[in-house]
């Protein structure tokens, strides 16, 4: 542990690391991706790399997949593609 951080996170810190531990969880348990789908949404909205924005829309195509909302998921797919067209996720 670097001296200068006491090893405590803030309440926001601690909110969003459980929500992302969670969020795995309730997809399985509700087979709800909604709450999925808007996290990944919303890290679209901040400047990233095309590489990982094309992963984050290959993946919310797969999630409108799942939910058998096919015009959502090919056009994300799509999105995806024209980033990085290289690109093959696991």
């Amino acid at each position: 542990m670097c001296p200068s951080h006491s090893g405590t996170i803030g309440t926001e810190e601690f909110e969003e690391a459980t929500l992302r531990n969670a969020r795995p969880l309730l997809m399985t348990i509700t087979g709800d991706n909604t709450a999925l789908i808007q996290a990944a949404e919303a890290k679209l909205r901040e400047p990233a790399p095309a590489e990982e924005r094309a992963k984050l829309f290959a993946q919310i195509g797969r999630w409108y997949r799942d939910r058998n909302r096919l015009e959502e998921a090919r056009r994300s797919l799509e999105e995806s593609l024209a980033l990085a067209p290289g690109i093959t996720m696991p």
